[in-house]
């Protein structure tokens, strides 16, 4: 008996491996019930359908900045394949009042545009200018042409999904044209807002009221948990979603990070009292890392590789999956 229990629970699992999208939604645990029974207990189901539930959200940084050319419609579209993939990408308003997508004030680092003009701002470029210079090439050959997108062309892609989000860092923009543009294509809902500043976001909040608004807390973790005390007493005005930078505290034996458990699950249930979401930002991060981050009850990530991040969650939730039937195959039938 012990032995057919241990073979179902590994065979149930090589199942969930190939059927189940750990990444943004996991599929129909419940159908598979009736054969998970016979190995759990009331208890052990409750788990699974919690574990069943799980769905993990995470913003693609520029869209891909480690996969793809930067802040590019093809970083864009590459972080959208991912489910639970957000991308973000940075705004600013050109010379001649166009709405486009890049994250530096100058085309120096990202494209090939010669001496006379990568240094110069943007803002004092028309479009065509900024559209002229390759953004693709610096990244590798493979690349070459793509080009600085405006963010029209960022909207017209983003419109053939119903479902797609997108974060806008706000850098250089005239709001008034960046309003007409998202109630043109309705996207009000659709749309997580970035700022460092906090009243900015108060701003935005009253322009693009059903929109969502994120900062984060960057520095030391005590610096971190200053600037969230600071917030706090400011009751987050403006805020949704609240990022935390992790640092690596150590990388061996474990991943473990600068800021705390105790702190994380403190700042998570004070944010939760005021509907504002956590978002953890791990500049390192592994299976068991990001597992034992899930555990704490955060959803919410970011990433500069989409593809990599979503790859590591599927494995950090096989984990989840694979102790939990390792723990029931170990149990006696009922």
């Amino acid at each position: 008996m012990k032995l057919q229990k241990k073979y179902l629970s590994h065979k149930l699992f090589r199942i969930l491996r190939q059927h189940i999208n750990f990444g943004q939604v996991t599929i129909p645990l419940i159908l598979l019930m009736e054969f998970l029974a016979p190995l759990m207990n009331a208890h052990s189901l409750l788990e699974t359908r919690v574990l069943a539930a799980v769905t993990v959200y995470f913003q693609a940084h520029r869209g891909a900045v480690d996969e793809r050319p930067e802040d590019t419609l093809i970083a864009v579209k590459h972080a959208w394949q991912f489910p639970g993939a957000i991308p973000e990408v940075d705004v600013r308003t050109s010379e001649d009042g166009y709405l486009f997508v890049l994250h530096d004030t100058s085309l120096a680092r990202t494209t090939n545009a010669p001496d006379k003009i990568k240094n110069i701002n943007t803002k004092d470029l028309p479009f065509e200018e900024i559209r002229k210079w390759d953004a693709g090439i610096k990244f590798s050959p493979i690349y070459k042409g793509v080009k600085v997108p405006s963010l029209s062309e960022i909207f017209v892609e983003m419109s053939k999904n119903p479902e797609r989000m997108i974060y806008l860092d706000i850098k250089n923009v005239d709001l008034n044209k960046l309003k007409k543009m998202v109630d043109q294509f309705g996207f009000e809902k659709h749309i997580i807002f970035v700022n460092g500043k906090q009243q900015m976001l108060v701003k935005l909040k009253k322009m693009f009221p059903t929109a969502r608004t994120m900062t984060w807390l960057s520095g030391s973790a005590q610096e971190i948990k200053d600037k969230f005390a600071a917030l706090r007493i400011r009751d987050f005005a403006g805020i949704d979603q609240l990022q935390f930078h992790l640092k690596v505290a150590e990388k061996a034996p474990e991943i473990t990070y600068a800021l705390d458990p105790r702190f994380l699950v403190s700042a998570r249930d004070i944010l939760e009292k005021h509907g504002i979401v956590m978002q953890l930002r791990p500049f390192e991060y592994n299976a068991l890392s990001l597992k034992k981050l899930i555990d704490l009850g955060v959803h919410w990530f970011v990433t500069n590789a989409p593809q990599k991040f979503y790859q590591t969650v599927q494995q950090a939730l096989a984990l989840e999956m694979g102790t939990l039937l390792y723990l029931q195959s170990n149990q006696k039938f009922r």
